[in-house]
């Protein structure tokens, strides 16, 4: 295998599903890292901190209602900055992983059941603002699950046209930390790439 073919086509519009994928060893691990360095060095080069990031969101957010998943997140991801939070933030963020594992997608509008209540999903930020938050909680637990969503988010991301040079920055971001997870895992279980 001399390609990582998971980020292939446009992940939107033909997600990949990645049902009872095998596993082609050293040489797909070798294949993701080259398309993922490959991408982080097209990326723009600025510096991100997650720090001032988070503490420049906005939202409008407020339960009980429909919401626009970008106000959302961005709810999600400020509360995820206090520890007294961590169990509703858990809550609410795997209400929407769950969403994103049946469907590959993530509507720009749910209803207060996190149901999608538009049909649009072409919303870039709403997949950035995800991945960033699955690694944040995968740093901070080592949950595999948060590892796994955020390499298929990433891949869906990947096979995007990002217009924007904040969304490239976050992007570069995220991927340079998901490069580094499995690239930690992998030194853990001893198996080097």
């Amino acid at each position: 295998m001399n390609d990582y073919s998971y980020s292939h086509g446009n992940l939107l519009d033909t997600p990949q599903k990645y049902e009872k994928t095998k596993f082609y060893g050293l040489d797909f691990l070798n294949a993701y890292k080259i398309s993922r360095l490959e991408k982080i060095s097209s990326l723009d080069s600025t510096s991100f901190s997650l720090s001032n990031f988070i503490d420049s969101l906005t939202t409008n957010f407020q339960e009980d209602v429909d919401f626009l998943l970008s106000d959302f997140l961005n709810h999600t991801l400020i509360l995820s900055n206090n520890s007294l939070n961590s169990d509703l933030v858990k809550k609410n963020i795997d209400s929407i992983l769950k969403k994103f594992e049946v469907k590959k997608k993530l509507f720009t509008k749910y209803n207060s059941n996190f149901n999608e209540i538009t049909s649009d999903y072409s919303f870039l930020k709403n997949y950035l603002l995800l991945s960033l938050f699955c690694s944040i909680q995968y740093e901070n637990s080592l949950s595999l699950k948060y590892l796994n969503s955020c390499l298929k988010i990433n891949d869906t991301i990947y096979s995007q046209k990002i217009n924007f040079k904040d969304d490239e920055i976050l992007f570069k971001y995220v991927l340079e930390k998901e490069v580094d997870f499995i690239t930690k895992l992998c030194n853990k279980k001893e198996v080097s790439f």
